[in-house]
């Protein structure tokens, strides 16, 4: 497959951390950098849809999952996921709490 995204990254979000993966591609050669950092923002801007980058069986760490992830992404393999204007999130968030 031909990459579309020579550098990208991939994060594989959890409730306490966020696990990132940057890939960079350089002719044939392709590095990745890992870093683990913790989570203290109330919100994501930009998401992929998990349902899209299920998993293959045998990646069980947050590292490769991420690492996983830019790959997809470096592939463009992954569509992103709906996220609302602002005024539509607002009438969600009213409408859950009724």
């Amino acid at each position: 497959m031909e990459v579309l995204y020579p550098r990208c990254a991939g994060l594989d979000v959890h409730a306490k951390t966020v696990v990132a993966c940057v890939r960079i591609a350089s002719g044939a050669t392709v590095t990745y950098e890992h870093r683990t950092v913790s989570t203290n923002t109330r919100g994501l801007l930009v998401l992929a849809n998990a349902m899209h980058i299920r998993n293959i069986p045998g990646r069980k760490s947050d590292k490769n999952d991420a690492t996983w992830i830019a790959d997809l992404l470096a592939l463009g393999l992954i569509r992103s996921s709906f996220v609302p204007p602002a005024p539509i999130q607002a009438l969600r968030d009213l409408t859950r709490t009724r």
